[in-house]
C-alpha cells in the first residue's frame, strides 16, 4: 500500500494488474506490463523475454577499463591523447593573448579583469600586496 500526499491509501500492485494491457504512452509501442506490441496491439515480444535478453547482454558485456582521464578521452574520441601536466598548462596560458582589460570596483577594492583569447577570464586585485597601517 502506498499513501498519497492527501493520506489516501493506494494498492499499487492492484492498480498495475488492472491496467497491464493498457498501451503505454511512449515512442516505443508497448503496454504497461512491458510487452512489445505489434500491429493491432497484439503482443509481439513478451516482457519476460525483453528482461531476459537485457540481463544476458548486460552480464556478457565486456568491462571497460577506464582508470584515467586519458583512457576516457581515448574511448570517446578514438584517439590516444596525453593529459597536460601543470607545467605544460602554465606555459600554454602564457601564450594566450589578452584581448580585453577592464578595471572595476567591488566591496571598496579595485580589480582588473583580463579576458584571454581562449575565452577565459582572470581577475586580479589591484594593490593587494600593500597593507594599510592604522
Amino acid at each position: 500500500m502506498t499513501k498519497t500526499a492527501r493520506g489516501q491509501e493506494i494498492n499499487m500492485a492492484a492498480l498495475i494488474a488492472a491496467n497491464d494491457e493498457t498501451v503505454a504512452v511512449s515512442n516505443v509501442s508497448m503496454n504497461a506490463r512491458g510487452d512489445i506490441l505489434g500491429p493491432g496491439g497484439e503482443i509481439k515480444v513478451p516482457a519476460q523475454e525483453v528482461q531476459k535478453e537485457y540481463y544476458e547482454e548486460k552480464l556478457n558485456a565486456p568491462k571497460d577499463e577506464i582508470k584515467t582521464l586519458d583512457d576516457l578521452q581515448e574511448k570517446v574520441t578514438g584517439k590516444k591523447t596525453k593529459t597536460k601536466t601543470k607545467k605544460e598548462t602554465v606555459i600554454e596560458e602564457k601564450e594566450w593573448e589578452v584581448i580585453a582589460e577592464r578595471k572595476f570596483t567591488r566591496d571598496g577594492k579595485e580589480f582588473v579583469e583580463y579576458e584571454y583569447s581562449d575565452g577565459s577570464i582572470e581577475e586580479k586585485e589591484l594593490y593587494a600586496d600593500k597593507t594599510t597601517k592604522k
